[in-house]
């Protein structure tokens, strides 16, 4: 006669506790150059409630970086890089996407991923006023989870000048001229090849097909 017998069953404490994998929200990155790295990789990656698994990008070098990042904050290597981000979208594992690419690819990009079930973080703005009324109409006719990047909403001392003024600290208040404080991004510059490295046909996407030039994929 056969005893059937029992043995304790060991779990490894990383699955419990507030860190724990189903307590987390697991995310997808695309697009991580300047800001998609330096800012949003990092901010999410000093989030314990989400747990970064993959990271995509047009370019190789990039990717890359990113990976090195993800995996040195966790020790671990468990971060993939993907070239095509509709492969990202194809994963069933995770629950989010962090959108940081060039404007022309945000909306596409973003009602992909909706399609693909995923919560969507996207950087602003949408290419076109009419992208922008399709992408917030399908956002409310389907009440998925959608938020834009508007941080700088938040900080405070844009508050409190912004208190300043209408409380008349400069006087009566009768142009605006809006601005960034960045390198002009259109001077003229010849066509040259793409870098090694740059999947560029990947980078236009959905914009007008034309050539090369440097500043055109600055981070």
């Amino acid at each position: 006669m056969l005893v059937a017998g029992t043995a304790p069953l060991v779990l490894p404490a990383r699955l419990f506790g507030a860190n724990a994998p189903s307590n987390q929200i697991t995310m997808g990155f695309i697009g991580v150059g300047h800001h998609g790295r330096r800012v949003n990789l990092t901010s999410f990656l000093s989030e314990p409630d989400c747990r970064i698994l993959a990271v995509c990008d047009a370019y190789f070098d990039r990717r890359q970086i990113a990976r090195k990042d993800v995996n040195a904050r966790y020790g671990n290597t468990d971060c993939t890089t993907i070239a095509d981000f509709r492969d990202l979208l194809a994963r069933d594992d995770l629950d989010a996407v962090a959108i940081s690419t060039p404007d022309h690819w945000h909306v596409p990009m973003t009602e992909m991923a909706l399609d693909a079930g995923k919560m969507v973080f996207c950087e602003k703005p949408t290419l076109t006023i009419d992208e922008g009324r399709r992408l917030a109409d399908r956002v409310k006719r389907t009440g998925a989870v959608f938020c834009t990047g508007l941080e700088d909403r938040s900080v405070m001392h844009y508050f409190m000048m912004a208190q300043a003024v209408r409380n008349g600290a400069i006087g009566q208040l009768k142009h605006i001229q809006v601005g960034l404080p960045v390198k002009p991004i259109y001077t003229h510059q010849d066509p040259v090849t793409p870098p090694p490295g740059l999947d560029f046909n990947m980078w236009l996407g959905p914009a007008p097909e034309r050539a090369y030039t440097p500043q055109l994929t600055d981070p």
